[in-house]
């Protein structure tokens, strides 16, 4: 069945609207611009990629991009870069405080800590930083004592944020990947 031209002409409009999308990361309908930020250069993944090293360093590459996404919002795509690069540069493993009862451990549910080298907490944080979370799927979680790190999503975001933060980062993260960390792409 061939359909209208109309139909044909709606098909057309949705595979350039697609093809764009995937080849620039431009979304023609809604006008915006999505980039995908990468790390090159040789890292603990090299030799094992299912190393406890390389899981984190995954873990690192990830919080520093949405570190960066985040405080640097609104920039332009090189000075978002610099800023993920910052991040990357400016912070290191640390325990959060830990709860009465819990043992200060630097991987908590499968996601490694972080803080920021200088203690400084982020600047120029937007709203969303300041009550603790920021992003839906991989979000950034800040603790009341400055540490961070990035769940598999947010749990606020109910119902599919809520599932995804309780199967992977409280199930999985507590059992299957407790020692090692959750792995991430």
């Amino acid at each position: 069945m061939v359909g209208s031209a109309r139909e044909q002409g709606e098909a057309a409009n949705d595979m350039a609207r697609y093809e764009s999308m995937i080849r620039d990361g431009y979304d023609p309908w809604t006008g915006e611009q999505e980039y995908e930020y990468k790390f090159v250069g040789k890292t603990a993944c090299d030799s094992d990629a299912k190393s406890a090293a390389c899981i984190q360093e995954k873990q690192k590459q990830l919080t520093a991009t949405q570190i960066g996404q985040a405080v640097c919002a609104n920039q332009d795509v090189q000075a978002i870069a610099g800023c993920i690069l910052d991040a990357y540069n400016g912070i290191h493993p640390e325990a959060p405080t830990p709860k009465p009862g819990q043992d200060a451990n630097v991987l908590v549910g499968g996601n490694y800590n972080w803080a920021f080298n200088d203690g400084a907490l982020i600047q120029g944080q937007p709203a969303e930083l300041a009550i603790g979370r920021y992003g839906s799927i991989d979000s950034l979680h800040v603790h009341a004592d400055g540490t961070f790190h990035v769940d598999t999503a947010n749990w606020h975001i109910l119902p599919l944020g809520g599932a995804l933060h309780l199967a992977v980062d409280l199930i999985g993260g507590n059992t299957i990947w407790k020692d090692k960390g959750i792995p991430r792409p």
